[in-house]
């Protein structure tokens, strides 16, 4: 039986700013096992990335975060920064979406790489640093493996960043837009070191817009809008027979499927609509979605939160 690598319940963000309170993130559970990758699908601001970095203990001082989280069975809530160190890059790892603002620019790509597998003890060889960058694409790594940052494109240090979360082999690996700035060919490499990753029985929570991506690598997809989900089920049945409106119109939204846009925008994180977050945009929306809010209604491993459709 898989083991669970990540329990995520109820987890709600808040941030408080002088302005007022933004509602990031609201209600928000998973559960991600051995083998297995979790799509979280939706539009920028959502709340995909807010979720990330709660559950990696990485947000700023001005957040109120409710919920619990649990990473290879072990209560992170009231955990100090020291342990959470030794939690981070051994159990779980992040790539983050901006390579920009994640690699240091003094150093050369070799030590960016080698410096976290060291300080987490991993085995190293001479041709460590050089096999990863081949893993994540580099058909010379002895190109980049001495340049800094600046002197490579932003699809490199994309690249530069996967290996180097790779190379400390984290249980569970957090990728945040992977693809982001990759052309066709490097996209399939990143494909390809993620399924290896889940057949090592490494637990994926792949954050994309790549609808595409998401088909191709996982098992489970969750759509998120305005701070919540919406739906989740299998990722097949969620992007080929999706049930919300939300869900249906996003991916009517994709080029190959007429590039039809969304009408409107979604709603103010700090003035949430009183009924659906979704009614304001939603053809089927009646007096009841714009008065009272959904539960997320669940049963045979499918979500729908949604007052006509569920």
């Amino acid at each position: 039986m898989k083991k669970d690598l990540l329990q995520v319940s109820g987890l709600e963000v808040r941030f408080i700013l002088n302005e007022g309170i933004v509602y990031a993130l609201s209600d928000f559970s998973c559960t991600l096992y051995e083998g297995m990758t979790l799509a979280v699908i939706g539009e920028s601001g959502c709340g995909k990335s807010v979720a990330a970095h709660a559950i990696m203990k990485i947000l700023p001082i001005n957040a109120d975060i409710q919920g619990e989280i649990k990473i290879c069975g072990r209560n992170i809530n009231g955990l100090s920064d020291n342990e959470m160190n030794n939690v981070r890059g051994v159990d779980i790892g992040i790539l983050f979406q901006s390579p920009d603002r994640s690699l240091n620019p003094l150093y050369r790509i070799k030590r960016q790489i080698l410096e976290p597998i060291k300080s987490h003890n991993r085995l190293i060889t001479k041709d460590t640093v050089k096999n990863l960058l081949r893993d994540v694409g580099f058909n010379d790594p002895g190109e980049v493996i001495n340049k800094y940052p600046c002197q490579c494109s932003g699809g490199m240090n994309q690249r530069i960043l996967l290996a180097e979360v790779v190379g400390l082999v984290p249980r569970i690996l957090i990728a945040d837009e992977p693809t982001k700035g990759l052309d066709k060919d490097r996209v399939s490499d990143v494909s390809v070191l993620l399924n290896k990753m889940k057949s090592d029985n490494r637990g994926i929570l792949l954050i994309t817009h790549d609808i595409i991506l998401a088909r191709s690598i996982s098992d489970l997809a969750m759509i998120m809008y305005a701070g919540e989900v919406v739906e989740y089920g299998t990722c097949s049945e969620v992007l080929n027979s999706p049930s919300h409106p939300y869900t249906k119109a996003l991916l009517m939204s994709m080029p190959e499927n007429g590039f039809v846009p969304i009408d409107g925008m979604s709603p103010a994180l700090t003035k949430l609509p009183v009924g659906c977050r979704f009614s304001p945009r939603c053809q089927y929306a009646t007096g009841l979605c714009h008065e009272k809010h959904p539960n997320l209604n669940t049963g045979n491993g499918k979500g729908i939160r949604c007052h006509k459709f569920c």
